[in-house]
């Protein structure tokens, strides 16, 4: 009798169970997705709330009834997990996360030239949900130390290019163009970012980045 019972409980193999399965999978992570854009877009709306309650009332500096609206207290440390508030919200980071996402950031800036913080500055957004506002400057230092360590062993390897004909030493000039007007840029924007919603940089960088992509990918062919 148990025999039969055990059969007739049996989920049949093939036919449209898997088909099911997978409609369901795709629905889960579909939902997931949606709710995760609906906490963005909350949390986006309530800082731009608070941001607007905080002009209205004055504030733009630290004052004796607590800190400015745009700073960022620290909550809690460990090699684990980084919390921290920002605008009321807290927020969490898992270093664990976030140390191989940033060794392989490095090793494709190092391999291409780049700093690393175009890559790093969207996921931190899109992936691990931090404001872009708290975002910027932690990314910022990190590209600075990058770059420095970047130029450094450039210079130190290009000895070992001679005897293949590849110039890979920094090109100091050209370097300091480009960081003259990088530091004008930023300078620029740290001044402005906080007039300036987060929706807006979004697509502000979401459209520089697409327009990379496609021309990359046509470049392919």
């Amino acid at each position: 009798m148990w025999k039969r019972r055990f059969v007739a409980r049996k989920r049949p193999r093939g036919g449209s169970n898997g088909p099911e399965q997978a409609g369901r999978v795709a629905y889960d992570l579909m939902a997931r997705a949606r709710q995760r854009h609906a906490d963005g877009t909350g949390l986006d709306a309530r800082s731009a709330e608070r941001a607007t309650e905080a002009r209205r009332a004055g504030i733009a500096r630290s004052t004796h009834d607590g800190p400015a609206p745009f700073v960022v207290r620290s909550v809690s440390w460990s090699w684990r997990r980084i919390r921290y508030q920002f605008r009321g919200e807290t927020f969490s980071l898992s270093t664990l996360a976030v140390l191989p996402l940033v060794l392989v950031v490095g090793v494709v800036s190092g391999a291409y030239g780049i700093g690393g913080g175009a890559i790093t500055g969207p996921l931190l957004v899109t992936v691990f949900r931090l404001p872009v506002y708290t975002v910027a400057g932690a990314v910022l230092m990190g590209t600075f130390i990058s770059s420095i360590a970047g130029v450094i062993f450039y210079r130190l390897a290009a000895v070992h290019y001679v005897a293949l004909g590849l110039a890979i030493a920094p090109d100091w000039l050209l370097g300091g163009l480009f960081g003259l007007g990088g530091a004008v840029g930023i300078y620029l924007g740290a001044r402005c970012q906080k007039y300036v919603p987060a929706r807006v940089i979004k697509v502000m960088l979401s459209a520089v980045l697409l327009f990379l992509a496609v021309r990359y990918i046509s470049g392919l062919w």
